[in-house]
């Protein structure tokens, strides 16, 4: 496998609050290592191995099930149902991106 990235350079502290944007240049926060991204595709899991740079990865959904979409009993689940359909054979397409998430909100 390919070296990890070199981390992001430390900042500044500051005490006061801000808000951030992705264009603000503001240093990304980033999943160190390598992670398992799993989704839901036709209700079926599927899962892809990569690093930070998955696409998926950039964006942050707020929906009504993310906190129970990632107890830790919802993802061993999630992980199972994935080796029982396909082994343990890598993916072979990257992750997809997120759909739009349905709030309830027309």
């Amino acid at each position: 496998p390919p070296p990890p990235p070199p981390p992001p350079e430390p900042l500044e502290r500051s005490d006061t609050v801000s808000s951030c944007k992705s264009d603000d240049g503001v240093r990304p926060l980033v999943c160190p290592g390598e992670v398992v991204y799993l989704h839901g595709k036709d209700g079926v899991f599927e899962a892809a191995a990569g690093d930070h740079t998955l696409p998926p990865l950039y964006t942050l959904q707020v929906t009504p099930r993310a906190v129970d979409d990632h107890m830790a009993d919802n993802i061993a689940a999630a992980l199972r149902a994935v080796r029982a359909r396909r082994g343990r054979a890598p993916p072979l397409a990257p992750a997809a991106p997120f759909a739009k998430a349905w709030t309830g909100d027309a």
